[in-house]
């Protein structure tokens, strides 16, 4: 249930080259700051799975899924199942939060070149529903409603 509260947090304008934008959200995972991008089209919330491990108290909290996912492309890619004991979103925390964790080497790379900081992961759909979100571009914000 839901009640009226809601947490306006504030959004970074990517500016990719000359073929677009990407928005990207601070936020803390297990009390530690992350960045991650703003992705209403990822079905999941993912993280990448060399930066997650700064995050976890050890590497055996991640587990490889017997199961491989997919991107908008074709290529299959191997996940990890982590639980993360919390994820905060300005004042939305969401408490052991069950991820899959994803090598994201090659969108990092692509940010080096960019001259953006690395990112831990993308804020994906299932979170973005779930709270209800509302991304205004005008205004640079994401508001999420909480849980009641």
């Amino acid at each position: 249930m839901f009640g009226q509260k809601k947490s306006k947090i504030a959004l970074n304008l990517l500016k990719i080259d000359d073929e677009g934008y990407h928005l990207s959200v601070e936020v803390k995972i297990n009390g530690k700051p992350a960045t991650l991008i703003v992705d209403p089209g990822a079905s999941r919330t993912v993280f990448d799975e060399q930066g997650i491990k700064a995050f976890l108290k050890d590497e055996s909290e991640a587990q490889l899924i017997n199961r491989k996912t997919t991107g908008v492309g074709t290529e299959e890619i191997q996940a990890k199942r982590i639980e993360v004991n919390t994820v905060q979103i300005g004042d939305v925390i969401i408490p052991n939060y069950n991820a899959a964790a994803v090598d994201l080497s090659g969108i990092n790379e692509h940010y080096k070149h960019l001259h953006f900081g690395e990112i831990e992961g993308l804020l994906g759909g299932d979170i973005l529903e779930e709270h209800k979100a509302i991304i205004d571009y005008k205004k640079l914000t994401l508001t999420l409603s909480e849980k009641s």
